[in-house]
């Protein structure tokens, strides 16, 4: 056990009860750097998990989890996925650990479409950004829709809803109340090594892996396997062309031209959801009235 887990033990206390937290994520809003350099850390942490289905029952849930009663559990598979939310598994949650704590954590939906544009053509994706963008615009990111359920299931005092924008602005702070909603010191913040979080590729560079998918789509339907691995191995000299071609107006994603039907879709209830909150929207880059 690391200095953070030896302080976070003796913080809980060898006869303390811990809370049951269970963090659902958003996808792409830090979900890898809160398992591996705090939830690890932290005594009683289930270890992250994927897995391409997610249970229909709570005593499933447990049974991934090992029947733990008094842990940390990640997966933020439950909140959403590249199609779409999934509100219907608080009920789930609910089912599995009733008085569990939720953290939630949001991304303006400005930023996050992008970032799963590049999971999408990473994943073999022939999408254009503004397609891909329409095609899940109100199936995905209801922040307010997924707050509300937990809410309604736990209580607003168990659930900690986090902005992903905030760990960028103050990481000390965000992670303060990260500890200090698990039930350890929040001292333990200043223990965390604050690494380089997972960013995007670059515009081009989501360009240039459609381009790549458009070229192997008659290949997929041959060899699907090769393609599989071809996609997974990524693609060589990616990171020169991005920096050679970065700045080029043409490799750039017409988020811009975006904006309009994002906010529609998105501004009322983010205003809502901030509100009660208690959180100035006009703060952050999110669609808003």
């Amino acid at each position: 056990m690391n200095q953070l887990g030896r302080l976070a033990a003796a913080a809980v206390g060898t006869d303390a009860v811990a809370p049951m937290v269970v963090h659902i994520g958003y996808p792409r809003t830090a979900s890898s750097f809160l398992q591996t350099q705090v939830f690890r850390s932290l005594p009683n942490n289930v270890p992250a998990r994927h897995y391409d289905t997610l249970p229909e029952t709570g005593a499933a849930l447990r049974e991934q989890t090992n029947g733990v009663r008094s842990a940390i559990y990640s997966n933020e598979h439950l909140s959403g996925g590249i199609d779409g939310d999934h509100v219907e598994y608080a009920g789930v949650v609910q089912q599995a650990w009733p008085g569990a704590r939720i953290i939630i954590v949001i991304r303006s939906q400005y930023s996050i479409f992008r970032s799963y544009y590049h999971l999408a053509t990473k994943g073999g994706a022939t999408k254009t950004f503004p397609d891909f963008v329409k095609a899940r615009l109100h199936r995905m990111f209801l922040y307010r829709a997924m707050v509300e359920r937990y809410w309604e299931l736990f209580g607003a005092d168990q659930v900690k809803v986090l902005l992903y924008e905030d760990l960028s602005r103050d990481p000390q702070a965000f992670l303060h109340e990260v500890i200090a909603f698990t039930g350890n010191d929040p001292a333990l913040s200043g223990d965390v090594r604050l690494g380089k979080i997972k960013t995007s590729a670059t515009d081009i560079g989501m360009r240039i892996l459609r381009w790549r998918n458009l070229a192997l789509t008659p290949v997929a339907r041959l060899f699907p396997d090769l393609v599989v691995r071809l996609q997974t191995a990524g693609l060589p000299g990616l990171g020169l062309v991005e920096r050679l071609a970065g700045g080029m107006p043409l490799a750039k994603l017409p988020l811009d031209e975006l904006r309009p039907i994002i906010r529609e879709a998105y501004a009322h209830d983010n205003a809502v959801l901030f509100a009660r909150l208690g959180r100035r929207i006009a703060d952050y880059d999110y669609p808003q009235p």
